[in-house]
């Protein structure tokens, strides 16, 4: 007997995945995807139309929670909210606040002392993935966050394929070797990474 798959964007959403969920009408994957497309988009718009400012983005722990509520705050309740429940990948949960708070401080540093800004912008971009400081949405954010450093010091943005980040995909597989290599000190591939979606 031939067994019917269902596509991956018809797929019905489970019961936990509808916590914190706003919009009543979505029930699959499909419709899931396209309300937070719609959401990220505005942020997009916000971040990229002009260069932002230091002001305007200031790489402190409220502006991070604020991004993630940009992004995500109206399909999900808990955007912009620290999680509360240990989750893998993801820092214990009594470690989120002191690390992000860290982080916050070694931006500076970075900014002090390195001299490639994209190098900056990889650190970024993994230290909050590693963090993992929310329930969900955090690689997305990650990259975002990193995009905006980026620009907003003048240089281009990584345009990531984030299509083939929500598939079990080998550029997904490979993204993922990227990130646990910096987990262990070794940014190169994630940096390369990077280098081959610059705009």
């Amino acid at each position: 007997m031939k067994e019917n798959k269902i596509p991956f964007g018809a797929t019905p959403i489970d019961e936990d995945d509808r916590i914190g969920l706003i919009p009543g009408h979505i029930t699959t994957r499909e419709e899931l995807n396209a309300a937070e497309f719609v959401n990220i988009n505005r942020a997009y718009v916000k971040y990229f139309s002009r260069t932002p400012s230091r002001r305007k983005a200031p790489f402190t722990c409220e502006w991070l929670k604020k991004l993630h509520k940009e992004m995500f705050g109206d399909v999900w309740e808990w955007a912009g909210k620290l999680r509360v429940k240990d989750i893998a990948p993801g820092i214990s949960v009594a470690q989120i606040t002191t690390e992000f708070y860290k982080f916050q401080g070694d931006v500076e540093a970075w900014e002090n002392y390195e001299h490639d800004l994209l190098e900056v912008a990889v650190k970024i971009h993994h230290r909050l993935v590693w963090i993992h400081p929310f329930r969900n949405g955090n690689g997305r954010w990650a990259r975002m966050a990193s995009n905006i450093y980026l620009r907003r010091n003048n240089r281009e943005i990584v345009r990531w394929p984030e299509n083939e980040f929500v598939i079990a995909s080998s550029l997904r597989k490979e993204y993922v070797s990227a990130l646990q290599e910096a987990d262990r000190g070794s940014f190169a591939p994630l940096q390369e990474m990077h280098k081959r979606f610059l705009r």
